[in-house]
């Protein structure tokens, strides 16, 4: 004696092994979720990371510059400040050169698990499907 479904193909039946199938679907979706999450927060963590000590490591960089220029050079207080300022600005446009890079790379990361878990879903509900 064959399965109960066997040669039927109509929609119903498809539904009928989904729903069957359902927690596997789920269970799929929320690894996938769960993983995107954990990338993301553990992307971002290291990202704050590495910004922050750009920042610091920029910061304290352009202070000793300043400092040295105005000893050496003996400039007045009207030099090193514009010099800091000229600093500050190169200190901005490389923090913000570093955030759109790690956007990117965070939006990349998303999009291929986003993707895989398409796919593994896909898959899923094909195995179901050749299993009617």
């Amino acid at each position: 004696m064959g399965s109960p479904t066997a040669g039927m193909n109509t929609p119903i039946d498809f539904l009928v092994v989904v729903v069957v199938n359902v927690p596997v679907v789920v269970v799929v979706v929320v690894v996938v979720v769960v993983v995107v999450v954990v990338v993301v927060v553990v992307v971002v963590k290291v990202v704050v990371v590495v910004v922050v000590v750009w920042v610091v490591a920029a910061v304290a960089e352009t202070a000793t510059v300043v400092v040295y220029i105005c000893e050496v050079r003996r400039r007045p207080a009207a030099f090193s400040v514009e010099v800091a300022a000229a600093a500050a600005v190169v200190v901005v446009v490389v923090v913000v050169v570093v955030v759109v890079v790690v956007v990117v790379v965070v939006v990349v990361v998303v999009v291929v698990v986003v993707s895989t878990a398409l796919v593994a879903i896909v898959v899923v509900v094909r195995m179901a499907a050749t299993a009617v």
